[in-house]
């Protein structure tokens, strides 16, 4: 456009001189008075040049009062600025220069060059006002700090691309590394000057701007940071080493990275001081996006991964969170602990699983604040669901062995199960339950055991060649090794304490042994896996077994249905032929007959537990289960000393039932449903055989 308009003004000159010349030449003074009127206006802008120049420039200068001294002289001296005033200078000389035109021949191309300039001076004076704007936005100014940051490490990868080669290049057997390259940069210690000189710019950005209330302008500045430390990593390429645990590696050391996460930590601390809420957070968050960036360095290990740079800003992430009770209230420590958890799932999917065990112990420790503080519950919670969630991911990662990760994950959790047991519940809306919930409810979507039971149900599918279904049977086999003892310890703990809890205990328990059934029979399954997931499972439900027989247990338990619960159990893995969990159900049931039977709690437990017990012995033919109940009831019998009228009111029952099995008995729950489905021959030959070993003077 501006070129159209030049050339136009170039083409139309001729006639414009055609038109003027005459005018001048009738009167000879009017040539003096336009060269005056070029000088005036030439002069004046050069006047308002300098002063719009001087009120620009102090108001620039007062803007950048507070920011970084090198920084200040950096955007103070900004070329496009400078440049333009000087422009618009040259501009107001050029126009004085057209007065002093010749005669008249020369009228056309001085209107023409003094209009242009005077066009191009406002032009000027506005761009020159616009940059000014941008040099005093805080986001502008962090722009040009990163572009220059930028810039500097494009020279450099540019020089070490141009250099490297010409440098003696021996790689050392097995490990992938740049050695040129890493040469090169030793070589040129100062090449990290203006990054490290850039990173402590958005810093002092975000800190005095958070100081200010700006807090859009202080994110702006962090991410800011981790956009250098990305470019920063991006430059380096594989020069990268990894830590050696026998003898200290000078190149493995990265004064740069470790010098911007102190940084971070004493902002952090000066937020705290502040009592600045926000700014802490952001700390928190950077420190987080850190994390995540450090995990895309290579270092160069061709066996094992490591991620030591992402290990030390999570670790630095803990100390900030676990310092922020002193000051924050619990909308901190829920974000703390939510960014721990991202952290420890990186680490996880990055397949350093070990290094999310501190981690998991922090969100551990953290979380019994949210016990001991009024007000600060939601932090146990979502300390519970990070944990949950990890425990999950761990069953998903791609390392070869998790089993000590997973063990002290469900440790920290353990940890957590028993701070809330100390705590007072609630008998409807158990607040017990309600801390847990992200780890042992069933009914919730999104809970671990609702992922683990998707998660299997997909495993199922895959066909027995599948690499990934293996992997994760194999996970689900070492968590599940050894869990029993930590639920025995804590189901035994809630029935003591008479805690709602125990209710999702017991049904979380056998969830899971049946999850743990359903994976062995995946395809993909190794014979070593399915025994040992057969294994777990039938120790698992034995942890049922472990239920004390005290009268106020036994009525606090039967609150739940338990005998419901076992015999469901047990006939699923009895239909689906898993014999070795179904009897270790169907045992577990019988001896609960009789130690909840011999007390008068009002539940009818010895009845209803034995009408059970028929329902399975019945339920298939030759199965042996009849004889069984006959022998091993008598057995057990011999040894319970059961009140004369509790066994003849069983045995009563007993005699009814098996006499009209089909009667409406919803007391019994779901044992009636299947009552009516088996052979009543059986069935009907079980209860009376029970109800005579209990009643043998009725018989």
């Amino acid at each position: 456009m501006t070129a159209a308009l030049i050339a136009a003004s170039i083409l139309m000159t001729p006639a414009l001189q055609s038109n003027l010349e005459p005018h001048f030449l009738l009167a000879p003074e009017r040539l003096s008075a336009f060269r005056s009127l070029l000088v005036g206006v030439g002069a004046s802008l050069i006047g308002a040049t300098a002063i719009i120049f001087s009120v620009v420039m102090l108001a620039v200068q007062l803007n950048f009062a507070r920011i970084p001294f090198g920084l200040f002289r950096r955007l103070s001296s900004d070329v496009p600025l400078l440049a333009s005033f000087a422009a618009t200078f040259i501009l107001g000389v050029a126009i004085g220069v057209c007065a002093l035109l010749p005669d008249e021949t020369w009228i056309a191309p001085a209107v023409v060059l003094s209009g242009w300039c005077m066009l191009a001076a406002l032009a000027l004076f506005f761009i020159a006002y616009m940059r000014a704007l941008d040099l005093i936005s805080p986001a502008k100014q962090m722009k040009i700090v990163l572009s220059k940051a930028d810039r500097s490490m494009r020279r450099w990868e540019k020089r070490a691309d141009r250099f490297a080669p010409l440098l003696e290049n021996n790689p050392t057997p097995g490990i992938n590394r740049d050695i040129a390259r890493t040469s090169f940069f030793r070589l040129h210690p100062q090449w990290e000057s203006e990054v490290r000189e850039a990173s402590s710019h958005v810093l002092a950005f975000a800190r005095r701007y958070a100081e200010q209330g700006e807090y859009d302008v202080s994110a702006i500045a962090l991410n800011g940071l981790v956009g250098i430390n990305s470019r920063y990593i991006s430059t380096r390429g594989d020069t990268f080493f990894a830590s050696n645990p026998f003898f200290t590696n000078p190149l493995s050391a990265e004064a740069f990275i470790s010098d911007t996460l102190e940084k971070l930590r004493r902002l952090a601390m000066s937020a705290q001081g502040r009592s600045d809420e926000e700014q802490f957070i952001q700390v928190m968050n950077t420190l987080a996006k850190l994390c995540a960036t450090y995990a895309h360095i290579d270092y160069g290990r061709e066996f094992g991964v490591e991620l030591r740079h992402s290990q030390l800003a999570a670790s630095y992430l803990t100390g900030v969170v676990e310092g922020a009770p002193r000051t924050f209230g619990p909308d901190v420590l829920m974000e703390g602990v939510r960014l721990l958890g991202q952290c420890a799932l990186l680490l996880v999917q990055a397949r350093r699983a070990l290094g999310a065990i501190t981690i998991a112990k922090s969100i551990s420790t953290i979380s019994l604040l949210g016990l001991a503080k009024p007000g600060h519950e939601p932090v146990t919670v979502t300390a519970v669901q990070q944990l949950a969630t990890l425990a999950f991911e761990t069953l998903r990662s791609e390392e070869y062995d998790i089993s000590h990760p997973s063990k002290e994950v469900r440790s920290s959790i353990r940890t957590v199960a028993h701070a809330v047991l100390l705590t007072a519940d609630t008998p409807f809306a158990s607040l017990h339950s309600a801390h847990l919930k992200p780890y042992y409810a069933l009914t919730d979507y999104g809970t671990f055991a609702d992922k683990l039971t998707k998660l299997i149900n997909a495993v199922i599918e895959r066909p027995a060649t599948d690499d990934d279904a293996k992997r994760i049977i194999g996970h689900l086999s070492d968590w599940s090794d050894g869990i029993y003892e930590a639920e025995k310890q804590l189901l035994l703990a809630a029935v003591k304490k008479q805690s709602f809890l125990a209710l999702d205990l017991i049904n979380w328990i056998c969830h899971i042994t049946e999850v743990l059934v359903d994976a062995s029979t995946a395809p993909a399954a190794s014979d070593h896996s399915r025994t040992e997931l057969k294994r777990n499972a039938t120790w698992l439900i034995s942890v049922l077994d472990w239920l004390p027989d005290e009268k106020e247990t036994v009525a606090f338990v039967e609150n739940f249905r338990f005998i419901e619960q076992l015999f469901d159990i047990a006939l699923r893995m009895h239909v689906r032929e898993e014999d070795e969990i179904a009897e270790a159900a169907r045992d577990i049931l019988l001896r609960w007959s009789l130690k909840a039977g011999k007390h008068p709690t009002g539940w009818g437990s010895l009845e209803r537990a034995s009408v059970a017990l028929c329902v399975l012995a019945a339920w298939k033919e030759g199965s042996g289960w009849v004889t069984w109940l006959k022998g091993e009831f008598t057995t057990r019998l011999a040894g319970t000393l059961i009140d004369k009228e509790i066994r003849k009111r069983a045995a009563d029952e007993l005699r009814e039932i098996a006499q009209s099995p089909s009667d409406d008995r919803r007391a019994l729950g779901s044992v009636s449903y299947h009552m009516t489905r088996v052979d009543h021959g059986r069935f009907a030959e079980g209860m009376n055989a029970v109800a005579d070993l209990l009643d043998p003077e009725a018989a």
